[in-house]
């Protein structure tokens, strides 16, 4: 901050140096005013300057609300750069697909905020989206992430909080009509050994299903998992990476899938005659380490396999599914279950697996009370 002299004029300016909101580089601001000649002294000056500087920040921010200096066009490259820090590749991939076919599609990117974001796009947009013939949720999908653009312009003082308050009012959630749950397709205990002894033993293909069906584990959970995850003594797995669909190595799905999955005898036993099989070090991937297999492939194999023994299609997660029914089945409780599959509650395991569970209540009370 400075208090300057313009001697030509005979006139004070104040300059000071902040962050231009607009480009966010560093930039000095000059602010001057009629009233500001030299007879009102250099004492005066000094009282006020703080005060202006505060004053013309403000201004220079409503002007930018205004959409001025920011056209959407920027302020999709800016939103888009903050996605990898913030959500998964697959979910930032999503994002940007939305992006780029139904919002870049819509509005004038090349215009300011104010002209490319109005009452009458935003409405048209929503009603456009609205006749697409896309399922609710995908709409939804579609309406959250052009509010959360909105938002971001806010936040940054590019649009004023009351405009952009009215033009999410406008692109609200649309509620669908609630389909009956789909059936849960998994496999009985003698469906999966007519399954799995369609694999040769050599198969390197037969282990990974083998120990992805008794962990109940997710699809990248799978094919993340490391020698070093394998714990011999205690007879688990430790679940705390994902793969996903472009191999790039992640977390879990959420807080309570990062845990260790208890292992039989028998399959610590096999893995590690397989460790032994494939020269495995604890830095490698337990499957396919030489040469890192796609979910396709898995998937091929897996359906291979299923034509061969010709026991029901069931899709991989259900491998999952047929691992939850075996443990209900055998009497494990929905605490158990729960904790093996690693869900956050066993409300989330009821929700799934209610309907397998026993529901005949004849004669419990001569059990608990006999």
């Amino acid at each position: 901050m400075s208090i300057h002299i313009n001697k030509k004029r005979k006139q004070y300016f104040i300059c000071y140096h902040a962050v231009d909101d607009a480009t966010g580089k560093m930039k000095t601001f000059s602010v001057t005013n009629s009233k500001w000649t030299l007879d009102r002294g250099i004492k005066y000056m000094k009282s006020i300057e703080q005060e202006v500087i505060i004053e013309d920040k403000k201004k220079r921010k409503l002007k930018l609300s205004k959409g001025n200096n920011v056209i959407l066009d920027e302020l999709i490259n800016m939103y888009d750069r903050t996605l990898n820090s913030q959500f998964k590749l697959q979910t930032c991939d999503n994002k940007r697909y939305i992006i780029n076919k139904y919002i870049r599609t819509s509005f004038r990117v090349e215009k300011a905020l104010n002209e490319a974001f109005t009452i009458y796009t935003v409405d048209k947009f929503y009603c456009d989206i609205n006749s697409t013939g896309l399922g609710h949720k995908r709409r939804n999908e579609i309406f959250k992430l052009t509010r959360d653009l909105l938002s971001y312009a806010c936040d940054r003082d590019y649009m004023s909080y009351e405009y952009v308050s009215k033009l999410k009012n406008l692109i609200k959630n649309v509620k669908g009509v609630k389909k009956p749950r789909e059936k849960l397709m998994f496999w009985t205990n003698e469906e999966w050994d007519t399954f799995i002894k369609s694999f040769d033993d050599d198969d390197k293909f037969k282990m990974l299903f083998e120990v992805d069906y008794k962990c109940a584990l997710r699809f990248g959970e799978v094919l993340a998992l490391k020698w070093n995850d394998f714990d011999l003594k205690n007879k688990t797995l430790m679940i705390d990476e994902s793969l996903d669909h472009h191999g790039n190595v992640g977390t879990p799905k959420n807080e309570s899938s990062h845990a260790t999955v208890s292992l039989s005898q028998k399959l610590c036993d096999m893995l590690v005659q397989y460790k032994k099989d494939t020269c495995g070090n604890d830095d490698d991937f337990i499957f396919f380490a030489d040469k890192r297999t796609s979910r396709t492939t898995v998937v091929r194999v897996m359906k291979e396999h299923i034509e061969k023994s010709g026991v029901p299609t069931i899709s991989f997660h259900g491998l999952r599914h047929s691992c939850a029914s075996r443990m209900i089945s055998a009497g494990c409780s929905v605490l158990l279950v729960s904790k093996h599959l690693r869900h956050s509650s066993t409300q989330e395991t009821l929700n799934t697996y209610a309907h397998l569970f026993p529901k005949d209540t004849e004669g419990l009370m001569e059990k608990v009370f006999d």
